[in-house]
């Protein structure tokens, strides 16, 4: 792939329905219009499916994909801590990371209800996964409940020695993985009843998760045993391993925000650390065929040598690779 352009102070880029939206230090940007909002800072915008809010000082300011201001919420509950699950601009969820932990319920920006004590995940308006005391993330067990938390659905325990990460949701399942030092496995769960619906072993958790498809990607690769593929179909309940041997994959290691999966074509990047006053070394990105089981390319990006990829987007035929020196490559 040819390389289009470099844009510098990125600190996270993301897709937001037909725009690619990048967050500087103190701008949300729209990267196609160069339309720009002022923020805060960069650890208080949040973003749902279809919009995304700063948060302010007892404010909340809602946007839309192109940066057009679509409502303002204005509590004193709200602070410069609080986290922000948007469902819509009507009914509006907050998590407040406060000393108080409190979960904020907003309907049409009138605050309806505050819970007390919440540590867990919002799934949506109707599921909450609550966590112990104590847990703020890789919770060992959880309990599904609704959003006031008058009633428990069903509880959930990850067994001796697992936690559990990155949960999805999929056509009425919760889908996620445990692990146990080198033991992974995938579980599926029915949300309404908690039956469980499907639970592996994997040999991979750092999967990209393609919800449209219901397909979990990973490729890595390690000196030992070169580059390897794991593609699961959760609609077939069918699981492909297999080897990739055209170009080292000794370095390749993904995890959540430096894989993405576009039209079948999975993007990963590679890690390779310069270390001490060695020359810096360069750093790979490449593509994998799903259909193929065949790597399209594999190519160096010179110009970020000695440096590591953090983000990989792809949107729109570009291909958008953020450094964590916060340069984003567009190809």
């Amino acid at each position: 792939m040819r390389l289009k352009g470099v844009v510098k102070n990125v600190f996270s880029v993301f897709v937001l329905k037909t725009e690619v939206l990048y967050l500087s230090e103190k701008e949300i940007v729209n990267l196609l219009t160069n339309r720009k909002v002022d923020i805060c800072a960069v650890g208080n915008v949040r973003r749902n499916n279809d919009t995304v809010a700063s948060i302010l000082e007892n404010k909340i300011e809602i946007y839309d994909s192109f940066l057009n201001n679509l409502t303002n919420i204005e509590h004193p509950e709200i602070t410069l801590e609080s986290g922000l699950p948007l469902l819509d601009t009507d009914n509006i969820i907050i998590h407040n990371f406060n000393k108080s932990d409190n979960l904020l319920n907003f309907l049409k920006g009138n605050l309806i209800s505050i819970k007390h004590d919440f540590l867990g995940l919002i799934l949506n308006e109707k599921y909450v996964l609550n966590y112990p005391g104590g847990t703020f993330s890789n919770p060992s067990k959880f309990r599904c409940s609704d959003l006031q938390d008058e009633h428990t659905y069903w509880e959930y325990d990850c067994g001796d020695g697992y936690v559990a990460s990155r949960f999805y949701m999929w056509k009425g399942k919760l889908v996620f993985s445990k692990n146990k030092d080198a033991d992974v496995q995938l579980v599926l769960i029915d949300l309404p009843t908690g039956k469980i619906d499907w639970e592996l072993k994997i040999a991979n958790g750092a999967f990209f998760f393609h919800e449209q498809s219901g397909v979990l990607v990973s490729v890595w690769g390690s000196k030992r045993e070169g580059g390897q593929y794991q593609i699961i179909h959760l609609d077939k309940r069918l699981v492909e391993i297999g080897r990739l041997e055209d170009f080292n994959m000794e370095y390749v290691r993904v995890n959540w925000e430096t894989q993405f999966l576009a039209n079948n074509k999975y993007y990963f990047v590679e890690n390779v650390y310069t270390t001490g006053n060695e020359k810096p070394r360069p750093i790979k990105f490449g593509c994998f065929d799903i259909e193929t089981k065949k790597i399209d390319f594999f190519q160096e990006v010179p110009e970020a040598a000695g440096g590591q990829f953090a983000q990989v987007i792809y949107h729109n035929n570009k291909l958008y690779l953020r450094t964590s020196e916060n340069e984003l490559f567009i190809f």
